[in-house]
């Protein structure tokens, strides 16, 4: 019995196997393989077409027996499916570049993690097909500088407009806010909840997931916009009811200061005068200081009050943070899982194509 193992290459010239003279039977009746397929013996890799193997020759091989009754292993003869888009039919061992049914680009022209970056970068709003582990950190890898350079750019952008923003009432301007932050936050959303789709698809999993996923990460925040507008507004009134006091109170110590001054002035001790000033302008910072800190701590005090209200916008809130939390412990663990072997209803596995 012939126990040795032979490599064939495929396509793209890429060494596949090993496979036993009765495996590579299977996969000359599958059409996997052809006579002009490049094969060599395990150890030796003198590639010829099979056609020309002496053993294929002498009819070792048992090219024209019933496949059925061929000792195969799990994958040998199976298609890798389907193009995702218009159902062609894949032949051969390997998955091709583009489909050749509609030109469809089923895998990355290299096995490279730049190229897969590009790859998922094309189909930034696609959930068809199926994402690899490769393509699914390149494209985290590649969105990491355009997620902070908006972060940069939304943070800076609302505190400007909230610095020269009308005080008079800052929940309506806080909610408005909300609004535009998050329809900028949905449309960074969408390429992730796609990628996270894909990633499901490459494990047999639905893409319902990650929609659900990204709807809860949307109304969380939503929901805290209005939570957040009430505690400012509250706070922004409070702010201005201190600061009326402390000018109040300052105007009338700066009073009897000047008339300390002009005291000292008058006696020519300009030293005291100096004195006077300086202790006012400490008092004064020292007072500025304090009201900052106070303000800080009302608007976390008024926001936790909020917080604590269980109003329904509360508990919308915190039912979808916690499903967004868990969520998130999904789409990360999914990172690290291999994918499934063989095709799916999703469409064919890039790197097992035959299981």
């Amino acid at each position: 019995m012939n126990t040795a193992k032979y490599y064939y290459l495929n396509e793209e010239n890429k060494p596949q196997g090993p496979f036993t003279l009765e495996q590579l039977a299977a996969l000359k009746i599958s059409g996997a393989i052809n006579e002009k397929t490049k094969v060599a013996t395990a150890g030796d890799m003198s590639w010829k077409p099979l056609e020309e193997q002496g053993w294929m020759k002498e009819g070792t091989i048992p090219v024209n027996q019933d496949s059925s009754r061929v000792p195969i292993t799990a994958g040998v003869g199976v298609e890798p499916g389907h193009c995702p888009r218009c159902r062609t039919e894949i032949k051969g061992w390997s998955v091709p570049v583009h489909c050749a049914g509609c030109g469809y680009q089923l895998r990355p022209s290299r096995d490279t993690f730049w190229s897969s970056m590009l790859y998922a970068g094309k189909r930034l709003f696609s959930l068809r097909g199926r994402a690899t582990r490769m393509q699914y950190w390149a494209f985290c890898v590649g969105m990491i500088p355009v997620m902070f350079l908006w972060f940069i750019l939304m943070i800076g952008g609302i505190s400007f407009i909230a610095y020269n923003a009308d005080k008079e009432n800052m929940a309506d301007f806080i909610t408005n806010i909300g609004v535009y932050c998050s329809i900028i936050y949905l449309i960074m959303l969408l390429p992730f909840m796609c990628l996270y789709g894909r990633r499901c698809h490459d494990l047999g999993l639905s893409s319902v997931w990650s929609i659900l996923y990204t709807l809860c990460c949307l109304v969380s925040v939503v929901s805290y916009f209005p939570m957040l507008g009430q505690a400012t507004d509250f706070t922004v009134k409070q702010t201005l009811k201190e600061q009326t006091a402390f000018e109040e109170k300052m105007a009338v110590i700066e009073e009897k200061a000047e008339a300390a001054a002009n005291e000292a002035r008058d006696r020519g001790d300009e030293e005291k005068v100096e004195e006077i000033i300086e202790e006012i302008s400490a008092y004064r910072d020292e007072q500025e200081k304090l009201i900052d800190q106070k303000i800080s701590l009302m608007l976390n005090e008024e926001l936790q009050r909020q917080m604590m209200s269980f109003s329904p916008n509360v508990v919308i809130f915190i039912v979808t943070s916690l499903i967004a939390t868990l969520g998130s412990i999904f789409v990360f663990v999914i990172g690290f899982i291999d994918s499934s072997r063989g095709p799916n209803k999703y469409g064919p596995s890039i790197k097992y194509p035959r299981g």
